[in-house]
C-alpha cells in the first residue's frame, strides 16, 4: 500500500487483473497471467497487455521490465494438454545458454508437483520467471521474480503457486501455510528428481537451522504478528516449518495418504485462505488421525525434544528406557512416533515406538545381541543430539562438539577415566565400522573431513562402559 493502490486484506482476493504497461520497444514486460497483446506505439514504444482471471492476493501482483528475451517451454502434467512456462531472461549472448539446463528442469518440477499436490493451479494461463537482481526469489502469481535459477530456488517459488498463492495464509501468524510448505517442496523435489541422499542432506541442514531456536515456535505469537523479521524468520517459518511437515508425514506413515491429504486440503481451500488450525482440521478429517497434541506441541509449542537412551538386554528381551527432555520449559513433552535402529552383528532391525511420556520403558523381543542403537536413523524428527548408553551406566563417558561437524570433532572424556585406555569407533548407519581410535588422553580431536555427508554413529568404550552418539557430518 506504500506504493501501489490496493486493499491490503489477505482474505479478500482480487478476482481478476488487467496490467497494461508501455515501455521502450527494446524491452519486454513480464507480469501475471497471459500476455494477450503487444501493441506498437509511436516514438519507439510498445504496450504489453497482460490479463489474469485467477483470484490473487494483493501482494502477488508484479511486473518486471528489462531488455529480456523470451524463452518459452512447455510442461505436460497429467490433467492438462500442456502448461506454458514463459521465462524472461536477460538478452545477452551467453545468459540463456549458461542457464538453459536449470530452466528446463522447471518442466520436471511442474509435472512432479502436479502429481503430488494436484494439477498446477493456474494451468489455463502459465507459469513463468522474470529475472532480476534479487538475492533470492518472490512467488508472484504465475510469474515468479527470480535472482537465479538454482534447483532449490526454482522448486521453492514454484511450490508457492500451490502453497501461498492458490491457498494463502489467512493471517501472517500462520505464515507456515506459505513458507513452511513451500520449503518442504524443495525436499520433495530433491527426493523425487535428484536422490534420497541429497534430500536427506537438505533435511539435516534444515534441522541444523531449526535447532538454533531452542525457544521458538512455528506459529507467530500475537505480540510479534507485525514484526516482519519474526514472520519471515528463516529458522522457524521456513526450516522448522518444513521439518514439521516431514514429521506429519512420518506420523501418517503412509505416503499415499499423506499426499492425498495435502491434495484434499488444497481442494478444500482453493483460491482462498487457511490457518494452521484449518490445515490440522482438514488433515484429521481426511486421515482419521488426531493431531491436536501434535500441533499443540510442534506448531504452537516451543523448541524440540532430546531423547536419551539407557538400555540393557536379558536373554531375548531388550529393555530400553527413553528419557525425553524439551529444549524449552514451555513445551516439556513432544508426543511422537520414533524409529530406533537396533544393530547386531551381521544386521539390524528397526522398531517404531510412540513416546507419550517424558520417560518411557520399552521391552522389545530380540533374538540377537544388540551392539548399538540409533535413534531416528532416517532423520524424520527434529531432535537434539541425545546419548545412547548401555549396561546401566549413568555416567557420561564423553562429550563432543561441534555436531553437526564439517572438518573435525573435539572429544572430551570424563575426568574419572584420565590415563585409562579408551576407544572410539565410527560406524555408518548400516553398522559398518569406518574407523577405530585408541588413546589415553582426556581431550582428543578427530579429523572427519574424509567422511561423506550424512549420519554416523560415534561409539566410545572404556572399562566396560559404552556410550553412543549420533554424529551428523555436513
Amino acid at each position: 500500500m506504500e506504493w501501489w493502490p490496493c486493499k491490503q486484506v489477505l482474505s479478500d482476493k482480487i478476482d481478476s487483473t488487467y496490467m497494461f504497461l508501455t515501455c521502450d520497444n527494446d524491452c519486454l514486460v513480464g507480469s501475471n497471467g497471459i500476455l494477450k497483446n503487444i501493441i506498437d506505439l509511436p516514438d519507439n514504444k510498445r504496450r504489453f497487455e497482460w490479463k489474469t482471471r485467477y483470484p490473487m492476493n494483493y501482494y502477488l501482483l508484479s511486473f518486471a521490465v528489462a531488455e529480456y528475451q523470451d524463452y518459452s517451454i512447455y510442461a505436460k502434467p497429467e490433467g492438462a494438454d500442456s502448461v506454458l512456462i514463459q521465462n524472461f531472461v536477460y538478452n545477452n549472448s551467453s545468459y540463456l545458454s549458461d542457464n538453459k539446463t536449470d530452466l528446463d528442469e522447471t518442466i520436471d518440477l511442474v509435472e512432479l508437483f502436479s502429481e503430488k499436490f494436484g494439477l498446477y493451479p493456474f494451468a489455463n494461463e502459465k507459469y513463468g520467471h522474470c529475472l532480476t537482481t534479487l538475492g533470492g526469489g518472490m512467488e508472484h502469481q504465475t510469474m515468479s521474480t527470480m535472482g537465479n535459477f538454482s534447483f532449490g530456488l526454482v522448486a521453492h517459488e514454484l511450490g508457492h503457486m500451490w502453497f501461498g498463492d492458490y491457498v494463502t495464509c489467512a493471517t501472517w501468524q500462520d505464515i507456515w501455510i506459505n513458507e513452511g510448505f513451500a520449503s518442504y517442496t524443495e525436499y520433495v523435489a530433491l527426493e523425487n528428481l535428484k536422490s534420497y541422499y541429497e534430500a536427506q542432506n537438505w533435511m539435516l541442514v534444515a534441522h541444523d537451522y531449526a535447532l538454533n531456536q531452542t525457544n521458538g515456535s512455528v506459529y507467530i505469537p500475537f505480540e510479534e504478528a507485525f514484526n516482519e523479521n519474526r514472520i519471515f524468520n528463516y529458522d522457524l517459518s521456513y526450516k522448522k516449518g518444513a521439518a514439521l511437515l516431514h514429521m506429519i508425514r512420518s506420523e501418517i506413515n503412509n505416503d499415499d495418504l499423506f499426499f492425498a491429504s495435502i491434495r484434499n486440503y488444497l481442494s478444500e481451500y482453493a483460491d482462498s485462505v487457511a490457518t494452521g488450525e484449518d490445515f490440522k482440521n482438514s488433515l484429521e478429517k481426511y486421515t482419521s488421525i488426531e493431531f491436536d497434541p501434535f500441533f499443540d506441541q510442534w506448531y504452537y509449542g516451543k523448541g524440540y525434544p532430546r531423547f536419551d537412551i539407557n538400555y540393557t538386554q536379558y536373554n531375548d528381551t531388550l529393555r530400553m528406557t527413553v528419557t525425553e527432555t524439551g529444549s524449552s520449559s514451555e513445551t516439556p513433552l513432544f508426543q511422537i512416533h520414533v524409529e530406533y535402529k537396533l544393530i547386531y552383528d551381521g544386521g539390524d532391525t528397526t522398531v517404531r515406538l510412540y513416546q507419550s511420556n517424558n520417560i518411557e520403558v520399552f521391552k522389545i523381543p530380540v533374538n540377537q545381541e544388540i551392539t548399538n542403537i540409533i535413534v531416528d536413523p532416517n532423520n524424520w524428527i527434529l531432535d537434539d543430539q541425545g546419548s545412547i548408553q548401555s549396561f546401566g551406566n549413568d555416567e557420561s563417558l564423553f562429550g563432543f562438539k561441534p555436531n553437526p561437524a564439517v572438518e573435525n570433532i573435539d572429544l572430551n572424556f570424563n575426568l574419572n577415566l584420565f590415563n585409562k585406555q579408551k576407544q572410539v569407533r565410527i560406524f555408518d548407519l548400516s553398522g559398518r565400522l569406518i574407523k577405530t581410535y585408541e588413546f589415553t588422553e582426556s581431550n582428543y580431536t578427530i579429523d572427519i573431513s574424509s567422511l561423506s555427508k550424512g549420519i554416523y554413529l560415534l561409539k566410545g568404550i572404556s572399562e566396560n562402559k559404552t556410550y553412543t552418539y549420533k554424529l551428523i557430518k555436513q
